[in-house]
């Protein structure tokens, strides 16, 4: 590279050509963006509502406790079972005790239920408790049913009435009953 000296200079040479800056109008601006957003607005609107843009799935209504405890009860008294409601209940086992209330309890047989509540609060959810209630059975008992928490529909009670029969029915072959 060679460094020439400058003769004259009179004044800075600058590349040839017509620069302007670009002047638009906040108006135009707007007008533009505008246009981009009512159409995302548009086609969003346009959409039927299902899927991921639709509402979140409706939860299925739960058979209420007292529902269940009537059907339950029910069963119970048509074989000549009369419980006690809200029993108050120590359960002992080789990991400890369990003070709970049973929903209905008979004493003197010592049979009873308990219904899970779909809020999930009742003790009987544990998998020792129910591991433990299952070898009792297979001892001097108490003999609890657990039901769980149904789906409300109209022939709900059919269900829980089939599982309870089951469970006297055993329940009688145990010579309990």
């Amino acid at each position: 590279m060679k460094i020439k000296r400058l003769r004259r200079y009179t004044r800075a040479k600058y590349p040839r050509g017509t620069y302007r800056r670009s002047r638009k109008s906040p108006v135009g601006q707007t007008a533009k963006g505008g246009l981009i957003s009512l159409l995302i607005v548009a086609l969003t609107e346009a959409c039927d509502g299902v899927g991921v843009t639709g509402p979140p799935p409706v939860i299925p209504e739960m058979v209420t406790e007292n529902e269940a405890r009537q059907v339950i009860n029910q069963v119970f008294l048509e074989n000549a079972v009369a419980l006690q409601q809200d029993f108050p209940l120590v359960f002992k086992w080789a990991q400890g005790s369990l003070a709970f209330d049973v929903d209905g309890f008979n004493e003197t047989l010592g049979v009873g239920f308990e219904y899970v509540n779909p809020d999930g609060e009742s003790p009987s959810l544990s998998q020792e408790f129910r591991t433990a209630l299952d070898a009792a059975e297979e001892d001097d008992g108490p003999y609890i049913e657990i039901v769980e928490s149904a789906v409300w529909e109209p022939n709900y009670g059919a269900a829980m009435e089939l599982q309870i029969l089951a469970f006297i029915e055993k329940l009688r072959g145990m010579g309990i009953i």
